[in-house]
């Protein structure tokens, strides 16, 4: 239950830290986490009717640079899985509507370094369990002309097994790490592309494997491991680079078995071993 925790932990780490990340051991974190600090345990669920992004306009000298449309999500829902009894194939009972199970244990150490772990509380398979949904996202001229619905719905529901994140005290870079998998995610395109992808698996980078081999994929092979290093050591933007110093971080599986274009079943699509371990780019304004 909580993807919007890391929203609230960005947030808290953007709010006075400067840093430059350095994998933490595993040692580094238990010597941290042991430490006398603050822990904030979440029990919430999060309702949003619109969130818009609109593409300002400018006039420069009595001519307009012609922006000015939108983009919009509408019926933004974050929270539990609520009447879901399962979690990456176990037995999970007792979720609730809200995003809830998961602690945030907060140091700050003597470099002024900020240091959160996010990890469940307590009861199930150990993970915390997220759903994510959405109405319309669509596109549309200024004054709401033209409208296009690019996608009519999303729902995602799985689990995440920790949050780390890092801010050092030197610099302005975030360390942003966590292990999260999707057990079923349905989105639904007909109105823009007429593609339907109903039931489908993002997990970690063993999962396909051990299905192929007649096996049963457990916990840690269902998430898939994250990360990447903000930095805004570049010009006028942040630079996002998924550079992992690990191995198994930053690759992942994907198995969407329903796959529909224009109401006919196209059939079942995996894909294995999918590396974004190379990426690096650059977001800024304009």
């Amino acid at each position: 239950m909580k993807k919007s925790l890391l929203a609230g932990c960005i947030a808290l780490a953007s709010a006075g830290t400067q840093a430059e990340l350095s994998p933490m051991s595993e040692f580094e974190l238990h010597n941290v986490t042991g430490q006398a600090g603050v822990d904030i345990e979440l029990d919430v669920g999060v309702q949003i009717g619109e969130i818009r992004y609109t593409d300002t306009e400018e006039v420069v000298g009595g001519v307009s640079d012609g922006d000015g449309g939108s983009l919009t999500i509408s019926d933004v829902y974050i929270g539990g899985g609520e009447n879901r009894s399962t979690l990456f194939g176990f037995s999970n009972p007792g979720n609730t509507a809200n995003l809830n199970n998961l602690r945030f244990k907060i140091d700050i150490d003597q470099d002024g370094s900020l240091l959160v772990l996010g990890e469940p509380t307590s009861g199930g398979v150990g993970v915390v369990d997220i759903l994510l949904t959405t109405g319309e996202i669509a596109v549309e001229g200024a004054g709401g002309i033209n409208r296009h619905v690019l996608v009519d719905s999303i729902s995602m529901y799985g689990g995440a097994l920790a949050l780390e994140m890092r801010v050092d005290g030197a610099t302005n870079d975030i360390e942003l790490y966590t292990a999260i998998g999707i057990e079923d995610l349905d989105i639904d395109m007909s109105s823009s592309f007429g593609i339907v992808i109903e039931d489908a698996v993002v997990a970690g980078n063993a999962y396909n494997e051990k299905l192929a081999a007649n096996r049963t994929p457990d916990a840690s092979d269902r998430v898939a491991k994250l990360y990447v290093n903000m930095s805004t050591d570049v010009a006028d933007g942040v630079k996002f680079d998924f550079a992992s110093p690990f191995d198994d971080e930053n690759v992942i599986d994907i198995r969407m078995p329903s796959v529909s274009v224009g109401g006919s079943q196209l059939g079942g699509i995996v894909i294995d071993d999918l590396q974004f371990r190379g990426v690096s780019m650059v977001v800024s304004g304009r």
